[in-house]
């Protein structure tokens, strides 16, 4: 079993009475280990270890008693909370949450004698209950109201269809570009080239059209946002600063609306812009 334990070769798929040498499996084991236990697997009964104290004199173990703690130790004196011992954690972390939940989590205030202080939080979308301390622990419920929390929106990054189409491109341009011109006065050979530019002319269409949507989306669409907060706790002369964390989700089915609305924005506009170019001609 101790074999077992220290090299994690598990003898019931093994060949019986067939172990290699501990050291070999987990480098890290001493010489001493690893003799006591190739003594201790021989199949010679008469070569093994005949008592508890011979393979513990192998192992280098020193006899020794467990002593245990006086009466008086093991009690809990009373005395002043340092500022390091007086909450459970130094970090809320409530991870990611949907927009408009409220979570709670609780902090447990600890200690060996009665405690007497307030727990205050920074921002208002931050609660705590109570705002007191008393009694030997208390546990403070924390809880975060999303609702309060500001939506985020930033600029959204439209992708470089030209560049990367323009990168595959532009070596043939340089290397070819003579047969290309060339290409331009001969039939059909001018169509392939005249496609290439052309795709490459609906691809600045297509990114205009994107970054468009895209900027309206950025003054519509949420985005998940990370938010923090403090809670102070005052116990005498002693204070301590939990910090809370939290990322907002935006609601999925209000993005939903939001990008049918920017996608509905950028068609309209569209629309108008050919109905005045139609005007105007």
């Amino acid at each position: 079993m101790l074999h077992h334990l220290l090299t994690g070769r598990d003898p019931k798929g093994e060949p019986p009475w067939q172990f290699p040498r501990a050291r070999q499996i987990n480098s890290a084991l001493s010489t001493k280990v690893d003799t006591a236990l190739a003594k201790g697997l021989e199949t010679d009964r008469s070569k093994r270890p005949q008592t508890m104290a011979e393979f513990r004199d192998l192992l280098g173990c020193k006899p020794g008693k467990l002593q245990p703690k006086p009466a008086s130790q093991s009690r809990q004196q009373p005395y002043p909370m340092s500022a390091s011992g007086l909450v459970s954690t130094r970090k809320l972390d409530f991870g990611a949450v949907p927009r408009g939940q409220q979570p709670t989590r609780q902090l447990r205030i600890q200690g060996a004698m009665a405690l007497a202080g307030s727990v205050a939080a920074s921002h208002a979308w931050l609660q705590v209950s109570p705002d007191y301390l008393s009694g030997h622990n208390t546990d403070i419920d924390v809880t975060v109201d999303t609702r309060q929390l500001p939506a985020e929106r930033s600029v959204w990054t439209t992708p470089n269809l030209v560049g990367n189409f323009w990168l595959h491109l532009d070596p043939y341009v340089r290397r070819y570009w003579w047969a290309m011109l060339i290409g331009l006065f001969v039939p059909y050979v001018n169509l392939v080239v005249i496609a290439l530019f052309a795709i490459l002319a609906l691809l600045a269409l297509l990114q205009g059209v994107i970054w468009w949507t895209f900027l309206h989306a950025s003054w519509l669409v949420q985005q998940p946002r990370q938010h923090t907060a403090q809670v102070e706790i005052q116990a005498g002369n002693d204070s301590e600063t939990v910090e809370v964390e939290i990322e907002v989700l935006p609601d999925p089915s209000e993005n939903r609306w939001r990008w049918a609305m920017a996608a509905g924005l950028v068609v309209a506009e569209g629309a108008l812009a050919w109905w005045l170019l139609f005007v105007a001609l």
